[in-house]
């Protein structure tokens, strides 16, 4: 199947359903060029292809559609006839949502357990295909639901420095140190996330909110 065509039914399966996605990012990213048009060359006859349509979908400008569990193929595992994403697939047992696990580390052990879980999360092989940024950003919300604002802060703060070009991590830290009534934090968090994206309109609102208090 072509590569767009690939990425159409990834960016379906994101948009639509719970599907999990274990192996190796896809070639293509949800927004790009694709639809090859065959030219020949005059002179030498050698047939060229070039993308000529621009697939949009929505914003979403990352580099590639997140896998959640990472199965990369080496040539050794392809040399020896193992399908790791197969095997991975087979093994695989759904796990709690990372909010609820740190929910559960600062009932156990407080801001310090949770942010430990975190940097766990963060750091497992298996997660360096997936969103952990977008993940981190629900697990903090989760934490403040659950009134763990000093540990939702103190990962908010962590994630952002984590990810210092994540306009949103450092959107939900300003949120989250607003939420703990740490004014000054709150604006330089959100100052941080302006300076990373200066169309962040989430994150120019709620610091001119925070401005009139």
């Amino acid at each position: 199947m072509p590569t767009l065509g690939c990425q159409f039914i990834l960016d379906d399966l994101d948009r639509l359903t719970d599907a999990v996605f274990i192996g190796e990012p896809a070639s293509s990213r949800p927004t790009g060029y694709g639809d090859a048009f065959r030219s020949i060359m005059p002179n030498s006859g050698i047939a060229t292809r070039v993308s000529i349509r621009y697939w949009q979908s929505g914003q979403d400008k990352r580099p590639f559609t997140p896998i959640d569990i990472a199965a990369p193929l080496t040539f050794a595992d392809y040399a020896a006839g193992r399908d790791l994403a197969l095997e991975a697939a087979l093994s695989y047992q759904a796990r709690p949502p990372l909010g609820d696990l740190l929910v559960e580390a600062v009932k156990a052990g407080g801001p310090a357990a949770a942010l430990k879980k975190a940097t766990a999360f963060a750091d497992e092989p298996e997660h360096r295909y997936s969103d952990v940024g977008w993940k981190l950003i629900g697990a903090e919300q989760a934490m403040l639901e659950k009134k763990q604002g000093a540990a939702a802060l103190e990962v908010a703060r962590w994630s952002a420095r984590r990810f210092p070009r994540n306009s949103d991590l450092a959107l939900v830290w300003g949120l989250i140190a607003d939420a703990e009534g740490r004014k000054d934090e709150a604006l330089t968090a959100l100052d941080a996330a302006l300076a990373i994206d200066p169309s962040n309109r989430s994150a120019q609102s709620l610091k001119d909110s925070v401005l009139k208090k």
